[in-house]
């Protein structure tokens, strides 16, 4: 008995006079934040989680191609077809339509993440720390937060018009049913936050990854394409097209920070449109040629040239290359839009298909596919049955998307000038 009275007073001794190093342990397995954005490397890491949903089937599958359907050049939507992206297409998505729950469910997500590394790396002291290159390093670390974070309010706007505005990073006890917020707020806000951090982001040309991760030129094209956003029309619930009355305001910054990213880092345009795309299909992401920026995919993921593409066929197949579908026909019209010398229209527009044994049959018409990736140029073949996943990143800007803009800003603030036409020339003599 005695001993056992020892034994009992032991613990509470413990307990009393150690009470911190015994109960509040700190687990060698998981770091805070403090941690986590006290060092480079952790902090990389930390940021990296705002890139996963670029890697879900709400992006790989859904919003780079199969929810941009029902634009001015498809031939065929699907139309009588009630499934989800169909009735996207035809603007007549139900209330349960999983591809619309995926995406607005991968978007907060990401916008969590993105709201958890700002809150991180703002209050980690290194934004202002004295070695410049951890400086530097946690200061693009920011603008990839911010970036990423607009670009997917920018989709949800684009989507669902006025939603919840989420800009805090979720603590216990905070509230989470947020109302709606006006759309146009959510841009201008947006758009300032990228206008504060762009001039501490680097070039693509000084990142380890260059254009497989967020770089100076995308932020600076992404303030000129949600200022665009923000100053363009919009339908409003009771289904007006509106705009708002300071939209001049948007063209400007639209203008001025396209016009910030051609002089600061202007490049020509690669004279081979097809090289553009096909570097893709190679794994080559070239840094200050024609794309800013592209989602990374890894070997194993991503739907470019599966559901977008030339079309192969996969069934009893004597190749190695899989199947690709053609989700999304273009006309003929579309086709005989482009002048007979335009060097982007057979680029753009696949006249043939590929059968089993990867012979070329030419199409009559219908059928025309997006001929930018063929995944029969990529160099390791990825198997008879292959199907998605083919690791081809999916561009998210380019260069001539930066011309464009600043030749409809210009155009729109001061007419047809000639630095408009200019632009409008460079974007389109080589590549569009």
């Amino acid at each position: 008995m005695k001993l056992k009275h020892i034994l009992a007073i032991i613990p509470a001794i413990l307990i009393a006079s150690c009470q911190k190093d015994f109960l509040e342990p700190e687990s060698l397995s998981t770091f805070d934040d403090n941690y986590i954005y006290s060092n480079v490397d952790d902090a990389r890491a930390g940021v990296n989680a705002v890139y996963s949903q670029f890697n879900e089937d709400a992006f790989t599958s859904r919003l780079s191609s199969n929810l941009t359907g029902n634009t001015d050049i498809e031939t065929q939507s699907g139309w009588g077809n009630a499934g989800d992206r169909y009735q996207i297409w035809d603007l007549q998505a139900s209330e349960g339509n999983a591809d619309l729950d995926k995406l607005w469910t991968a978007a907060y997500k990401a916008i969590r993440d993105a709201n958890i590394a700002i809150k991180g790396l703002t209050n980690s002291g290194n934004l202002e720390n004295t070695d410049v290159s951890v400086k530097n390093t946690f200061n693009h670390l920011l603008g990839e937060a911010y970036t990423i974070r607009a670009y997917w309010y920018s989709m949800l706007i684009y989507y669902f018009g006025d939603v919840p505005y989420s800009i805090e990073a979720p603590v216990a006890g905070a509230e989470f049913s947020l109302p709606k917020t006006d759309r146009n707020t959510i841009l201008a806000n947006e758009i300032q936050n990228l206008i504060n951090v762009e001039e501490n982001m680097q070039w693509a040309d000084q990142l380890p990854y260059g254009i497989e991760q967020v770089n100076r030129e995308y932020t600076l094209g992404m303030i000129a394409r949600l200022s665009l956003q923000r100053g363009g029309y919009y339908l409003t619930p009771e289904l007006n097209m509106v705009r708002k009355g300071d939209y001049l305001d948007y063209y400007t910054i639209a203008k001025t920070y396209s016009h910030k990213l051609i002089q600061l880092k202007d490049r020509e345009l690669p004279t081979d449109f097809r090289q553009i795309f096909l570097n893709q299909v190679k794994f080559t992401s070239p840094v200050n040629e024609d794309i800013l920026f592209e989602i990374p995919f890894s070997i194993n993921d991503g739907d470019v040239a599966w559901n977008i593409g030339i079309e192969v066929n996969f069934d009893n197949a004597t190749h190695n290359y899989g199947q690709c579908s053609n989700y999304m026909e273009m006309p003929h019209t579309y086709y005989m839009s482009f002048d007979s010398s335009d060097i982007r229209r057979d680029v753009t527009c696949g006249l043939f298909r590929y059968d089993n044994t990867l012979t070329k049959h030419f199409i009559d018409g219908s059928g025309i596919s997006q001929a930018k990736w063929d995944r029969t140029k990529l160099t390791t073949p990825p198997g008879k049955a292959s199907t998605k996943d083919t690791g081809i990143n999916w561009p998210m800007m380019r260069y001539a998307d930066v011309l464009l803009m600043y030749a409809e800003a210009e155009n729109e603030l001061n007419g047809p000038t000639i630095d408009a036409k200019e632009a409008l020339k460079k974007s389109s003599s080589k590549s569009l």
